[in-house]
């Protein structure tokens, strides 16, 4: 607990009073049409402990939408492939010791195969932003 002290301490001599604004609640009283996605296994932001408390808090509030989704960890607006491929990729990478062994993982690397866009995905956020 003293670690996060530390670290709040440090984030609000950056950001002032703003690290302690909380999403939930404002999200929760927006009267802006406002579109949440998320992917049940993600690893950053917990979807049991952080999206569905969102979720909770706006229950009632028609200017939210959320899409849920699954097996895209970090990355929902990504096709499942790519996610694994991602994945596949920072396991190698990680597991190199020299910088040259990344930079020969990098040149060799196809980022487009790792960084494609979930079609489905996508055209839910363009009906979103269209309407």
């Amino acid at each position: 607990h003293k670690a996060v002290r530390y670290l709040v301490d440090i984030e609000e001599k950056i950001y002032g009073k703003n690290v302690y604004f909380d999403a939930v609640d404002y999200i929760g009283k927006t009267n802006i049409e406002t579109l949440l996605i998320h992917s049940m296994d993600d690893h950053v932001v917990n979807y049991k402990n952080n999206f569905m408390k969102m979720v909770n808090n706006i229950e009632g509030n028609e200017k939210v939408h959320t899409i849920t989704v699954d097996n895209h960890f970090h990355n929902p607006t990504y096709k499942e492939e790519s996610v694994k491929a991602l994945v596949e990729y920072l396991n190698k990478l990680f597991a190199l010791k020299k910088d040259s062994d990344k930079i020969a993982l990098r040149d060799k690397t196809d980022f487009n195969v790792l960084c494609t866009l979930d079609e489905k995905i996508m055209h839910e956020i363009i009906n979103f932003l269209s309407n």
